[in-house]
């Protein structure tokens, strides 16, 4: 059974979904701008949701998303402005491309611990945002996921992270700490950032297996203090510059370490 392209499109009157435990695929688009949709149970069994299902629903309040799905399309809940939790499966693999954008009071999300990659803008604007545990088999985590998640205080990079996109936490400006375990992880390319200048010091904290801070990784941060641990054998281009509160840097490593010319270029 399918719910076809734009099927519900605009339908302000209905408030209430409720699918049984029959494997439905929700198309394309299927319940966009349904203004008045307040709750959705999406059962246990469903198949697919499209890209867009739900965008620009602005009175869904809560979403529990069934054990059947592992990925869902693009943009499925943005703009949903009263959205303040959302439930994602167990076996959930990836966050789409502007899955939760614009959901401006979204305040948890649980983060499934076989989730592998958080995709482009897929927090961007979630202004109410306050917790975003990530699971350690997180290997991605996109440009701009989490831009301007103005009250995400405390971000944990796990170990097995890979990549980390531009500017993915650019706008969080009450980031209070940041845990950085991520063995070996390539960040931006070129001239941005993926951190944000906060209003207040941000603490920072290097794991012990980290092996590698690559160019402009904390580039611009607010930071005080940091120690670089023992396993790290390079520090990349403008890795902490920008830094203009950096006082104290502290070495752990006794062996060879690769520090670039500019990585603390115009810090004190």
């Amino acid at each position: 059974m399918k719910i076809g392209t734009r099927a519900f499109a605009r339908c302000n009157n209905l408030y209430l979904l409720e699918i049984k435990n029959a494997p439905v695929e929700i198309g394309s688009h299927a319940f966009v701008s349904c203004k008045g949709l307040i709750k959705a149970d999406l059962g246990n069994n469903i198949a697919e949701i499209g890209p867009y299902a739900f965008s620009y629903c602005s009175d869904l309040r809560e979403i529990k998303i069934p054990q059947s799905i592992e990925t869902m399309g693009d943009g499925v809940f943005v703009n949903c402005t009263s959205l303040g939790k959302v439930t994602l499966p167990d076996n959930f693999k990836k966050i789409s491309l502007k899955c939760f954008a614009g959901c401006e009071n979204l305040k948890s999300v649980n983060m499934p611990k076989e989730l592998e990659k958080i995709g482009k803008l897929a927090f961007a604007e979630c202004e109410s945002l306050e917790n975003a545990e990530m699971p350690k088999e997180l290997k991605e985590i996109e440009e701009y996921a989490f831009k301007n998640c103005r009250k995400l205080s405390v971000i944990e990079i796990p170990l097995g992270v890979k990549n980390i996109g531009a500017e993915a936490f650019i706008g969080c400006k009450e980031l209070k700490e940041v845990k950085y375990n991520a063995e070996k992880c390539k960040a931006t390319r070129g001239n941005k950032r993926v951190f944000d200048f906060a209003y207040g010091e941000t603490k920072l904290t290097i794991g012990n297996l980290v092996q590698e801070i690559d160019d402009n990784l904390f580039r611009g941060m607010h930071l005080n203090s940091i120690k670089i641990p023992l396993n790290v054998s390079r520090v990349g281009k403008k890795a902490f510059a920008d830094s203009k509160t950096l006082s104290d840097v502290r070495l752990l490593s006794t062996g060879e370490i690769n520090i670039d010319n500019s990585a603390f270029d115009n810090t004190p």
